[in-house]
């Protein structure tokens, strides 16, 4: 079995190299295409009309789309009209907006936005990197909303540039034009984590004071607050419930100061103790620093950052839930913004029943979780907790489970699923390190499940049926022919006949099923979501489908033996009257076998290429080819399958038998296709349904 394994990894290899070179010629021809822009003499926009788009690293198809103007701007490639067009809109990015010029009449005083916007610029540990052709600095963050925030500051006037082992340096830009460079040094860092839920830095500014700067989920920084640090948290919770309401995944941020500090000094100082201590008490340690460090804050601000889905969430989630999936929806965003992006994604329906279930606890997975599965959405905000719901669902209902995440607080639940789904992108690669399918965005998930899951279970199901038939089949002849001898232990056929059927003469068509099988084409698949339906079912490889492979094999097995003995038993085999020998009759018989089978698994494609058409016909075509060799090598060698094929070929009653034996084993196969109509839910299923 080695060696048909070793040609299914090299056929799929070799499928994949030409793939990737066809799309990347493909893509270069257009990529090298020459642009013409407005240079005068009425030249204006792209020559061949089309845009390029690079898509190798996404779902396997190159995407060229037309590039069209909009019927107002069609007659700007005259010259003189080009010149005089003049916009009528309203100019987004050329003046300073109404909060940016409330905000700079502070900056220069010690308000709240002021200092939020440190906050922004210096709790954080990303790298500025030197964009050299705008001049401007791109942050490498570990999320995208770090960076967002980077820019933000930016725009307020607070530019993050560089940043060393032990600093932080900030650039404050004045509406006058004249920009101040200042160093923050770094006492203590106190990472992030999704236990924690905040992040916070110790730093020394250049007049000495030690700030402590912490952003974090709300109700983990205004339970920190100080009693003089409340100020705005009425005004600031009413903000946090209307980005709730909007989709928006906020942050709050807290500010302490303290000039010398007892209990931040000595909080620093365990921390670093903390850090370089070895043992199980280790994260206890830092806990208890943290708490010491983190506490009696000032709320300075919050910020919300609107987190858009990606195209085709919707649709890809209608889909899906057509398919008779059931979708949970793992997230550590509050109820309110869970419960919205349900609705923005289509999970959630107007006129659904909703059941929230909420816990002022982290443990919500302890003791008797029954009642979870009537969940729809499930605030779970650690790693850990994902997993459990996961185990939870699929110990507890039995079925496949699949996960799909795009960071790394979802690795956990990628692991423990049945099958794991990574999304490669801004957060990061851990999630698709962690998964067994890497996909670019989240609506490939759609074609991957209902286009590409149907095909593969359909050809693992006919793959697995047709080897236990052509197996019966090939098998039983031998079974018959040593009961027909008394059991002699004679064989009917000669060793490299038995040798090369399963490794050459009938692996290839099994292959190609397997591979290349499509029943339906992608576009009804993805019309007929209902259809993924037939695996989870599992109406093609249950014990009827399977017993109904076994007859067929048994029938077929009767069928080759009983018409090819009864077509040599009474009557001469050639012309000047000479009769079969074991070696003619084992070759007929094998003749008609390889006949049958071949054309078996013809009759089951759906989907011809010219791979299956090479690799069915070119079998039959391989017997004749290694009957012409083995018969002309030496008689020490081929025995009394010496020049064979100049025995058989000649005889009509060879080619006349191998006619009527795969004509008479294929016609209940026949029969069937003719026959195969609908599913019970209207759609098509049957992989026989040639005119779908």
């Amino acid at each position: 079995m080695i060696a048909p394994l070793a040609f299914v990894v090299g056929l799929s290899m070799a499928k994949e190299a030409l793939e990737d070179w066809q799309r990347f010629i493909q893509d270069m021809k257009v990529n090298l295409r020459k642009v013409s822009v407005h240079k005068g003499g009425g030249r204006f926009g792209y020559e061949d009309g089309i845009c390029y788009v690079e898509t190798m690293n996404l779902d396997g198809e190159t995407n060229l789309k037309v590039k069209r103007s909009l019927e107002i701007t069609l007659p700007l490639d005259d010259d003189e009209v080009f010149n005089d067009f003049k916009g009528h809109g309203v100019s987004y990015g050329v003046n300073s907006s109404e909060v940016e010029i409330a905000a700079a009449k502070q900056l220069d005083s010690e308000t709240s936005i002021a200092l939020d916007l440190y906050n922004l610029a210096v709790c954080h540990t990303a790298i500025p990197e030197l964009n050299e052709e705008t001049g401007s600095f791109n942050y490498e963050a570990e999320s995208p909303d770090e960076g967002a925030f980077l820019v933000a500051a930016r725009e307020f006037g607070f530019e993050f540039f560089k940043r060393t082992q032990s600093s932080v340096f900030i650039r404050e830009m004045h509406t006058s034009g004249s920009t101040i460079d200042r160093e923050f040094k770094i006492l203590n860092l106190l990472e992030f984590n999704s236990k924690r839920k905040r992040m916070s830095v110790v730093v020394r500014n250049e007049s000495g004071e030690i700030l402590v700067m912490c952003k974090g989920a709300d109700s983990v920084i205004l339970e920190r607050l100080s009693k003089h640090g409340r100020m705005y948290e009425e005004d600031t919770k009413m903000h946090l419930n209307e980005y709730g309401g909007s989709r928006l995944a906020d942050l709050s941020f807290g500010l302490q100061k303290a000039r010398g500090s007892r209990s931040t000094l000595l909080g620093t100082m365990n921390s670093l103790k903390a850090k370089t201590s070895i043992g199980s008490d280790r994260e206890a340690m830092l806990e208890q620093v943290a708490d010491l460090i983190e506490k009696d804050l000032i709320l300075v601000g919050a910020t919300a950052v609107e987190d858009k889905l990606q195209k085709g969430v919707p649709r890809c989630i209608d889909k899906l839930a057509q398919a008779g999936l059931k979708i949970w929806v793992l997230t550590g965003d509050k109820m309110e913004t869970a419960i919205n992006i349900g609705f923005a994604c289509s999970l959630l329906r107007q006129g659904m029943k909703q059941i929230c279930i909420s816990a002022m606890h982290t443990d919500l997975i302890g003791g008797d979780a029954e009642k979870l599965i009537v969940l729809l959405s499930y605030a779970a905000g650690f790693p850990k907790q994902k997993a459990l719901v996961t185990r939870l669902v699929k110990e507890g209902t039995g079925k496949t489970t699949l996960a799909i995440g795009d960071g790394a607080n979802d690795v956990g639940m990628i692991q423990e699923a049945d099958i794991g789904v990574g999304i490669s992108g801004v957060e990061g690669m851990q999630a698709v390190m962690a998964s067994d399918f890497s996909i670019a965005q989240f609506r490939f998930l759609e074609r991957l499940l209902i286009v590409h899951g149907h095909w593969c279970y359909k050809r693992i199901a006919q793959m697995i049926c047709y080897f236990i038939y052509k197996n019966i089949a090939f098998g039983l002849t031998l079974f018959y022919f040593e009961a027909y001898t008394a059991f002699s232990g004679q064989s009917v056929y000669d060793d490299w006949y038995m040798l090369l059927f399963n490794v050459v003469l009938t692996s290839l068509p099994v292959i190609s099923l397997g591979v290349f099988e499509q029943d339906l084409s992608s576009e009804v698949c993805l019309q007929f979501p209902a259809l993924y339906q037939q695996g989870p079912k599992n109406l093609f490889f249950d014990w009827y489908r399977i017993i109904g492979w076994m007859v067929n094999g048994v029938y077929s097995s009767l069928a080759i033996y009983f018409l090819t003995i009864n077509f040599l038993r009474d009557q001469a085999f050639r012309a000047g009257g000479q009769t079969t020998d074991m070696a003619v009759v084992g070759t007929i018989m094998f003749t008609g076998i390889i006949w049958a089978v071949n054309v078996q698994i013809a009759l089951k494609t759906s989907h011809f290429t010219w791979i299956q058409h090479l690799f069915v016909w070119g079998s039959i075509a391989t017997w004749y080819i290694f009957l012409l060799g083995y018969g002309f090598s030496s008689p020490l060698f081929s025995g009394y399958s010496f020049r064979i094929l100049d025995a058989v070929a000649p005889a009509p009653i060879y080619w006349f038998a191998a006619l009527i034996v795969a004509t008479v084993c294929n016609v209940p196969t026949s029969s069937t296709l003719r026959t195969s109509g609908l599913s019970t839910d209207g759609s098509p299923c049957d992989s026989g349904d040639k005119d779908l």
